[in-house]
Order: C-alpha cells, then sequence, then structure tokens
C-alpha cells in the first residue's frame, strides 16, 4: 500500500504559484505601487501620474485589482478607481462627492 507517490514521481498537475503584489503608499501618499511578493519582479509605479493625495486602497483577494480613492482628476474631488496590478492606466468607477 502506497500512501503518498515517491519523489521521483512527476506530478503534471502541480503548478508554479502566481506571484501575488505587495502594494504599498508612498510616504507623502502621492505614489501607489505594487512588487511581487516572492521578489520576482521590480518595483511598479501603479499610477502614471503624481496625485494630490491618494487617501486608501484594498487589493483583490486574487491581487489583480486594486482599488483606490484619490483626487486623480480634480485636486480635492475623491474618486474611486480602479487598476490591475500589472497596469499603469486606472479606470475611474465612480465619483465620490
Amino acid at each position: 500500500m502506497r500512501v503518498s507517490p515517491s519523489l521521483s514521481e512527476k506530478d503534471d498537475d502541480v503548478t508554479e504559484p502566481t506571484p501575488k503584489p505587495i502594494v504599498f503608499l508612498s510616504s507623502d501618499k502621492q505614489h501607489l505601487y505594487a512588487a511581487a511578493d516572492d521578489g520576482s519582479h521590480e518595483r511598479k509605479t501603479l499610477s502614471s501620474r503624481v496625485f494630490s493625495e491618494i487617501n486608501d486602497f484594498k487589493v483583490s483577494p486574487d491581487g489583480k485589482l486594486i482599488a483606490y480613492i484619490a483626487d486623480q482628476e480634480i485636486s480635492g474631488q475623491m474618486d474611486l478607481h480602479v487598476v490591475e496590478s500589472d497596469e499603469e492606466a486606472s479606470v475611474k468607477v465612480s465619483d465620490l462627492r
């Protein structure tokens, strides 16, 4: 009776885990960055411009999307935006006036 496969057997169903992003905000709250949790990729800036202020952000459970609140379009007007963790272009999803 064999309880587990031997080390010499290859398991074709095993896949390498996909690195998830670690997302962080600069101390001045003007830049949002992402880096792979396994150190496999360089740090990436998630925004192509400097914001006046990013108030908050959340990462989706699968690590693919980051939602953030910032005054990206009009200074002082906070809106909700979403960006993919490997992209720079965000999409405005609501006005928070």
